[in-house]
């Protein structure tokens, strides 16, 4: 009967290991934390103000126990009607280093003279004048703006005309360098370029949404999530293949 060596299972045991952490490596490199979402389910009756996400996870700057606060033209099925002023909803947030954070939410500006909102904020006032965090505005005429701070457009390209409405907005924040970096979208293609900031938005306390003015609408499928730094993974498998070679070749000193 063949038997199979120590130094031969020890060897085994140590490959299986390692191609077990870098296949955990892979997968978490792209897997992404779902840390919000809401799906506005609820009655147009029904206040925003007060409920719970359809996810709050807690992880990644989240909140596990974090609610709307909202102004009371947000309804809980995403509709604002409200006659007139500023109106927003905003949950807690602190961004962690080594993330890429990915808000999204589905914009319907109707009908009004001002805008609607989405993005990454300092504070939870009812709009983004203040504050250095990017944010994207879009109006009812299918224009978009894009904003690297309270006010400030981004550099380049920063306003794009004839778009459809009712499609997904995002803002990305990028944590994993030394300097951060903000990215928006709308309907799947990149507005503008990829912005590297000078000083980090570290006062980022908030996510929200907002309309300006007398802008009456709709939102959907709001959602923040997270995607871990690869290197972070790669790290720890680089380490983990180290410690079984060290381990090997003292294995074979001793025989």
């Amino acid at each position: 009967m063949n038997t199979t060596s120590p130094k031969t299972l020890n060897r085994l045991a140590a490959s299986f290991l390692v191609l077990t952490i870098l296949a955990g490596f892979s997968g978490a490199a792209s897997a992404q934390t779902i840390i919000y979402a809401d799906g506005f389910s609820g009655s147009s009756a029904t206040n925003l103000n007060g409920l719970a996400p359809d996810v709050r996870s807690g992880a990644d700057g989240g909140s596990a126990s974090a609610t709307w606060a909202a102004n009371s033209g947000w309804k809980a099925d995403g509709s604002n009607n409200a006659a007139s002023g500023s109106q927003k909803a905003s949950l807690t947030f602190t961004p962690d280093l080594n993330k890429v954070y990915t808000l999204s939410l589905q914009l319907n500006p109707t009908a009004g003279t001002g805008l609607f909102m989405l993005g990454f904020s300092s504070d939870s006032s009812t709009t983004f004048s203040n504050g250095a965090a990017p944010y994207l505005t879009l109006s009812d005429e299918g224009t978009a703006q894009i904003f690297t701070s309270n006010n400030v457009l981004a550099t380049g390209t920063n306003t794009f005309t004839g778009l459809a409405l009712n499609q997904t907005a995002q803002v990305v924040l990028d944590t994993t360098g030394a300097a951060w970096t903000a990215a928006w979208f709308y309907n799947g293609t990149q507005l503008g370029s990829t912005f590297t900031y000078v000083t980090n938005p570290t006062s980022t306390g908030f996510v929200k949404f907002a309309r300006s003015l007398d802008e009456v609408g709709t939102v959907d499928n709001f959602q923040l999530s997270a995607v871990p730094e690869p290197s972070t993974w790669a790290l720890l498998a680089f380490s983990l293949t180290t410690v079984m070679v060290l381990r090997r070749r003292r294995h074979r000193g001793e025989h």
